[in-house]
């Protein structure tokens, strides 16, 4: 290490100085802190607007996402694209539905569910390489 000056003598510029003392009592050269005074006099401005929708009681848990690979009347349907579905390696599960105006029942070929979006894209492009029209589906998280 390199010293430009000797360490024995003391600098000027140095927070401590030369000890002569000044006239408020601190040493001449000490640096002084104004920020005791000025800080609790000074007053900072926060825009809350943004946060005033996110109330405790409005929380709303994350949806997870399901991917629909196919919807049929005939539970045999439903169930070939199932099988199809698992020899490409990928999951599936059928849910049947029943139409309350009419009284239909639909077999729904359904993936997931997925934590997040992404994955759930990933789905619906690995369906749609094998010519399927899958739909995006929200739900609930289970709990």
């Amino acid at each position: 290490m390199y010293l430009l000056e000797d360490p024995g003598t003391p600098d000027s510029t140095s927070a401590g100085g030369d000890g002569a003392a000044t006239e408020d009592g601190g040493e001449e050269g000490a640096p002084r802190y104004e920020f005791f005074e000025t800080l609790p006099a000074a007053e900072v401005s926060t825009d809350t607007e943004p946060y005033k929708t996110l109330t405790p009681g409005g929380y709303v848990r994350p949806s997870t996402y399901l991917v629909q690979a196919g919807s049929f009347q005939q539970q045999d349907d439903a169930n070939r694209l199932r099988a199809r579905l698992m020899l490409t390696g990928m999951t599936s599960d059928i849910s049947v539905n029943t139409q309350d105006d009419e009284g239909e029942v639909w077999h729904r070929v359904v993936l997931g569910p997925f934590g997040s979006m992404g994955d759930a894209e990933q789905a619906m492009a690995s369906l749609r390489q094998q010519d399927l029209s899958p739909i995006l589906l929200t739900a609930p998280p289970a709990g």
